[in-house]
């Protein structure tokens, strides 16, 4: 990669069941958290609206329906070091509660080298000197069982006292199931950014499509924020080029990952690239 480098860091992935629930102070509830991780430091963090879900045992709304649509499912992404992560989990245990589920995952995340010595990310990422190096498992320990307040947690049981399954690194699949070694990319940036003329996320699009990439889907976010403490959303039809968007690529590892450096180089200064290994099965 030259003047590029991976770190591990911790992906670590919110879903709420209805996206109008209100928290402390009668803010949304999706909003204070994400004020909740700006205040513990977290570097990253973005909501996104679903088209429709809800609850396995609950009510499940459409954006077809008029007033469901108000209620829908949100998501919220987070991305930062496990110690980081791991600290501030206990809030956010207490802040999801019952409404929603808690999901930790590990990722490379790509970071501008300065030299031989400090580093550089692009947009969204702290100038930092050498990264910490907590316990991997670090993010998903503190999760812990269900038994201690955690809502949803990867291993543990869910609000309705169910059992969920444990998600291990990468999406690991239980093997003979006829999965493969898949690599998923996405890359993180704003609307209004252009690259070589073109909004950043057409641009990264076209990129992968040229190279014949299997999988490639843009999604636009509600709010997020970044290591500039800046948070992003658009407050009105004219100003929508504020908002988060998100470029998902997928397919096999040896396929993708030979693209991955060119792709870094060509996103630079205008995204930040997250990679990450799973288990998929394609056609």
């Amino acid at each position: 990669m030259g003047e590029y480098e991976a770190q591990q860091w911790t992906v670590l992935n919110v879903g709420l069941w209805n996206g109008a629930i209100t928290g402390a102070r009668g803010r949304l509830l999706y909003r204070a958290i994400l004020r909740s991780a700006l205040d513990a430091g977290i570097r990253g963090g973005t909501a996104w609206v679903g088209i429709e879900g809800g609850h396995g045992r609950g009510a499940f709304r459409s954006v077809e329906s008029e007033v469901a649509s108000n209620e829908l499912p949100v998501m919220l992404a987070f991305v930062d070091h496990a110690s980081p992560i791991a600290g501030w989990l206990p809030e956010l245990r207490t802040l999801v509660d019952a409404h929603g589920l808690v999901v930790s995952d590990e990722a490379s995340v790509w970071l501008r080298m300065l030299g031989s010595g400090g580093r550089a990310g692009p947009p969204g990422i702290r100038a930092s000197g050498a990264p910490q190096c907590p316990s991997r498992d670090a993010s998903r320990d503190a999760l812990g069982p269900a038994g201690d307040g955690t809502r949803g947690a990867p291993g543990g049981k869910d609000a309705g006292g169910e059992d969920v399954p444990s998600r291990g690194f990468g999406g690991r699949a239980s093997p003979g199931d006829g999965a493969e070694q898949g690599l998923m990319v996405q890359v993180y940036t704003v609307e209004g950014r252009t690259l070589q003329g073109k909004p950043v996320y057409q641009a990264v699009a076209e990129f992968l499509r040229k190279r014949g990439v299997l999988w490639v889907s843009t999604t636009r976010g509600l709010t997020g924020f970044g290591e500039q403490r800046r948070v992003h959303e658009p407050q009105w039809l004219l100003r929508a080029h504020d908002a988060p968007v998100m470029v998902t690529a997928l397919d096999r590892q040896d396929r993708l990952e030979s693209h991955l450096p060119a792709l870094v180089q060509f996103v630079g200064h205008e995204g930040l690239v997250v990679s990450r290994r799973v288990r998929w099965h394609h056609p």
